[in-house]
């Protein structure tokens, strides 16, 4: 158990929990409320805590974990929370946690495209425009694509768009030289900012 506050500004805000990694069949609660079940222990989940959540007072995280059959992974034996556990807070208007998706095709020396996935989620009760922006930014910092696209979500809904960056002589990588990319994904209503992401990938 765990005791922890969320400040009162953040009211208006979406709430989840986070668990990289769990061993094994663990359930969680908050303020007494069961969250869910999760078997197994070598998948990352997360819980929307919001509705249970008391802004700006000590709220109370429980976590059981259920591992009598104690030899029962050829890769892992403990037992427990053993990887990180994040607090995600986020607006009502937001990306998906898992949210955002990026592949690459048509890869060369000379030539990639990273096509780009990104779910957006509006919890609110007005349906929204929106403009969702992806810029890939090289190891350096350097700008190497962007791409804007408007799109409509309606009111407790979702929508996914999708972009396609071209990369000129990409950095591919590979085990011996892994060069990477940041994704940089942001949503905006009008000109505000609402919720900006970093993914990191790789061609």
């Amino acid at each position: 158990s765990k005791r922890f506050t969320v400040a009162a500004r953040d009211s208006a805000q979406k709430v989840f929990i986070y668990f990289n990694g769990v061993y094994k069949d663990s359930r969680v609660w908050i303020n007494g409320h069961l969250l869910g079940e999760r078997p197994n222990g070598f998948v990352s989940f997360y819980y929307d805590m919001t509705p249970y959540i008391r802004f700006g007072k000590t709220n109370l995280i429980s976590v059981r974990v259920e591992h009598s059959e104690f030899a029962d992974s050829r890769w892992y034996t403990g037992s427990g929370i053993y990887r990180d556990v994040y607090l995600v807070v986020t607006p009502r208007l937001h990306l998906g946690i898992w949210g955002i998706r990026a592949s690459s095709d048509s890869v060369t020396l000379r030539h990639a495209r990273v096509r780009v996935q990104s779910t957006v989620l509006n919890e609110t009760t007005r349906p929204r425009q929106i403009t969702v922006t992806e810029t890939l930014v090289d190891g350096a910092g350097r700008t190497v694509a962007s791409a804007s696209r408007n799109t409509r979500v309606a009111a407790g809904g979702r929508v996914t768009s999708e972009t396609i960056l071209p990369v000129a002589s990409p950095l591919l990588w590979a085990v011996d030289a892994p060069h990477l990319y940041t994704l940089k994904t942001s949503v905006a209503v009008a000109v505000r900012l609402v919720h900006p992401k970093n993914t990191t990938i790789g061609i």
